[in-house]
């Protein structure tokens, strides 16, 4: 397995281990963006480790329980795409049960941004591969 795809699973294995202080200053850039625009719930853009570790705890208060299973990874030229199974429960009782993907740009072995798609096919696109 390649640098990238190792550095993909590591970046979700910590994020669901809770540590996003280590994982961002371990993997991403200081200037990282983290794009969750097409996002039905909480469709936004964090850019720096401050506004991507408060994304991670609004995560945190409106989840009663969230999981984010890796099906899928697939290699670019400095990008990984990852498809992802999402299933959740909001603390307002919505349950969540989807499959998204997550492009993530690579610059000098860190993280620049990541990118959240609905829509599995464009984020392939998106990583210069036929869909």
């Amino acid at each position: 397995m390649s640098a990238n795809l190792d550095l993909v699973r590591s970046i979700f294995n910590a994020w669901a281990q809770g540590d996003i202080e280590t994982l961002l200053r371990e993997h991403f850039q200081p200037t990282a963006r983290l794009d969750l625009s097409e996002l039905i719930f909480n469709p936004a853009v964090y850019e720096g480790y401050e506004e991507i570790s408060r994304q991670r705890r609004e995560v945190n208060e409106v989840w009663d329980t969230f999981e984010l299973e890796v099906e899928q990874l697939f290699e670019g030229e400095h990008a990984v795409v990852a498809f992802t199974h999402e299933r959740g429960r909001g603390v307002s009782g919505v349950d969540v049960d989807r499959r998204t993907a997550f492009l993530f740009r690579l610059a000098d072995g860190k993280v620049s941004e990541v990118r959240v798609y609905l829509d599995r096919d464009r984020a392939v696109a998106d990583l210069g591969l036929e869909g």
